[in-house]
Protein backbone atom coordinates (compact mmCIF):
# COMPACT_ATOMS: atom_id res chain seq x y z
CA UNK A 1 0.00 0.00 0.00
CA UNK A 2 2.69 2.50 0.73
CA UNK A 3 4.34 1.46 -2.97
CA UNK A 4 1.29 2.16 -4.66
CA UNK A 5 1.17 5.78 -2.43
CA UNK A 6 4.43 6.51 -3.52
CA UNK A 7 4.37 5.85 -6.83
CA UNK A 8 0.91 7.86 -7.14
CA UNK A 9 2.57 11.11 -5.52
CA UNK A 10 5.28 10.70 -8.49
CA UNK A 11 3.08 10.14 -11.25
CA UNK A 12 1.12 13.03 -9.69
CA UNK A 13 4.12 15.37 -9.55
CA UNK A 14 5.58 13.97 -12.69
CA UNK A 15 2.46 15.12 -14.65
CA UNK A 16 1.56 18.56 -12.83
CA UNK A 17 4.77 19.83 -12.29
CA UNK A 18 5.95 20.66 -16.12
CA UNK A 19 2.37 22.57 -16.40
CA UNK A 20 2.99 24.56 -13.11
CA UNK A 21 6.45 25.43 -14.50
CA UNK A 22 4.89 26.64 -17.68
CA UNK A 23 2.54 28.84 -15.97
CA UNK A 24 5.08 30.42 -14.28
CA UNK A 25 6.74 31.49 -17.39
CA UNK A 26 3.56 31.81 -19.90
CA UNK A 27 3.10 36.02 -18.94
CA UNK A 28 6.93 36.82 -19.52
CA UNK A 29 7.30 40.65 -20.64
CA UNK A 30 8.02 41.08 -23.99
CA UNK A 31 10.08 44.35 -25.46
CA UNK A 32 11.12 46.02 -28.99
CA UNK A 33 12.52 49.17 -29.51
CA UNK A 34 13.62 50.00 -33.27
CA UNK A 35 14.05 53.57 -34.60
CA UNK A 36 10.97 54.75 -37.05
CA UNK A 37 11.16 58.29 -38.67
CA UNK A 38 13.55 59.49 -36.40
CA UNK A 39 11.86 57.96 -33.54
CA UNK A 40 12.07 55.25 -30.95
CA UNK A 41 9.08 53.19 -31.58
CA UNK A 42 8.86 50.62 -28.74
CA UNK A 43 6.39 47.96 -28.99
CA UNK A 44 5.30 45.69 -25.61
CA UNK A 45 2.74 42.96 -23.99
CA UNK A 46 3.26 39.89 -22.87
CA UNK A 47 3.96 36.03 -23.88
CA UNK A 48 0.66 34.87 -23.38
CA UNK A 49 -0.78 37.46 -25.35
CA UNK A 50 -2.10 40.01 -22.64
CA UNK A 51 -1.88 43.97 -23.21
CA UNK A 52 0.41 45.95 -21.78
CA UNK A 53 -1.86 48.94 -22.69
CA UNK A 54 -1.12 51.51 -19.58
CA UNK A 55 2.00 49.98 -18.33
CA UNK A 56 5.24 51.97 -17.71
CA UNK A 57 8.05 52.80 -20.27
CA UNK A 58 10.94 54.47 -18.80
CA UNK A 59 14.23 55.80 -20.60
CA UNK A 60 17.21 56.19 -18.32
CA UNK A 61 20.91 57.29 -18.86
CA UNK A 62 23.43 54.97 -18.12
CA UNK A 63 23.74 56.71 -15.14
CA UNK A 64 20.31 55.63 -14.45
CA UNK A 65 18.79 59.22 -14.62
CA UNK A 66 14.97 59.16 -15.73
CA UNK A 67 15.08 60.71 -18.71
CA UNK A 68 11.17 59.60 -20.16
CA UNK A 69 8.62 57.64 -18.61
CA UNK A 70 5.75 57.29 -20.80
CA UNK A 71 2.75 55.06 -20.73
CA UNK A 72 1.74 52.37 -23.67
CA UNK A 73 -1.22 52.99 -25.40
CA UNK A 74 -4.05 50.51 -26.66
CA UNK A 75 -1.46 49.12 -29.04
CA UNK A 76 1.21 49.13 -26.31
CA UNK A 77 3.12 51.39 -28.17
CA UNK A 78 5.25 54.33 -26.83
CA UNK A 79 7.04 56.54 -29.53
CA UNK A 80 9.60 58.98 -28.30
CA UNK A 81 12.87 61.02 -29.51
CA UNK A 82 16.27 59.23 -28.97
CA UNK A 83 17.98 60.81 -26.38
CA UNK A 84 21.68 62.16 -26.81
CA UNK A 85 24.40 59.60 -25.53
CA UNK A 86 23.85 56.00 -23.84
CA UNK A 87 20.57 54.88 -22.73
CA UNK A 88 18.00 51.83 -21.54
CA UNK A 89 14.43 51.15 -22.29
CA UNK A 90 12.44 49.57 -19.34
CA UNK A 91 9.51 48.01 -19.74
CA UNK A 92 7.56 47.86 -16.37
CA UNK A 93 5.10 44.52 -16.75
CA UNK A 94 4.02 44.69 -12.94
CA UNK A 95 5.59 42.56 -10.23
CA UNK A 96 8.70 40.95 -11.14
CA UNK A 97 7.79 41.43 -14.88
CA UNK A 98 10.30 43.98 -16.34
CA UNK A 99 12.59 43.96 -19.53
CA UNK A 100 15.28 45.86 -20.57
CA UNK A 101 16.66 47.00 -23.92
CA UNK A 102 20.08 49.34 -24.49
CA UNK A 103 20.42 51.79 -26.81
CA UNK A 104 23.34 49.14 -28.68
CA UNK A 105 20.06 47.16 -28.87
CA UNK A 106 17.97 49.23 -30.99
CA UNK A 107 18.70 49.76 -34.52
Amino acid sequence: MVYLMKAFTVITLSLVLPFWAMSAWAHAPLLDCYVEAEQIKCEAGFSDGTSAEGRKIMVLDAANKLLLQGVLDKTGTLMFKPPAGEYHVTFEGGEGHSVTLYSAQIS
